[in-house]
């Protein structure tokens, strides 16, 4: 319908290229941008286990590499400021794993994605993206150093958050 109404406005308007242009720029605002909060709901019950199982799988993996002075304050905090910064401090990895074990909690009590709240979904969505780039950015950095076996589990976890949270990605 919007595809549609887009077109007509745009034949409507003839020649003017810069009112096209706009209504093509509000075509794809209007398309792409509620996908930022989305979570997939279409993810089933058991598909949610694996997520949780992963997440725990991960924490594991991060909770061996806390140093032992490492003390956090706000986690998503402190996490976002690795992704800004890209300097890992002795609480990075700490922050790191409360955020995953903190997601991994939220949806084992609500078991499906479908069932998390209106008000939770972008809280739910952004931390899973902040993880997501937080790992990306460790791998690419190689910092901290963690073993084949360890990071072949986190890279699993990265995937299976990434189609719970709309990214790409398939199970």
């Amino acid at each position: 319908m919007l595809l549609l109404t887009c077109t007509g406005v745009s034949f409507a308007h003839g020649s003017n290229d810069g009112q096209k242009g706009m209504g093509l720029i509000m075509l794809i605002l209007i398309g792409t941008v509620p996908t930022a909060d989305a979570l997939n709901h279409a993810i089933s019950a058991s598909q949610t286990g694996d997520f949780v199982a992963s997440s725990q799988a991960t924490v594991a993996v991060l909770h061996s590499h806390v140093p032992p002075n490492a003390v956090t304050g706000e986690p998503k905090s402190e996490l976002t400021d690795y992704v800004r910064t890209r300097e890992i401090k002795a609480s990075t990895i700490l922050a790191f794993e409360e955020v995953v074990n903190d997601l991994s909690n939220e949806l084992r009590i609500y078991k499906q994605l479908k069932s998390v709240p209106d008000s939770q979904t972008p809280n739910i969505r952004n931390n899973m993206y902040l993880a997501s780039e937080a790992l990306r950015l460790m791998k690419k950095a190689g910092n901290p150093q963690f073993t084949a076996a360890e990071w072949a589990t986190l890279w699993r976890s990265r995937w299976v958050w990434r189609p719970c949270s709309g990214g790409s990605g398939s199970w």
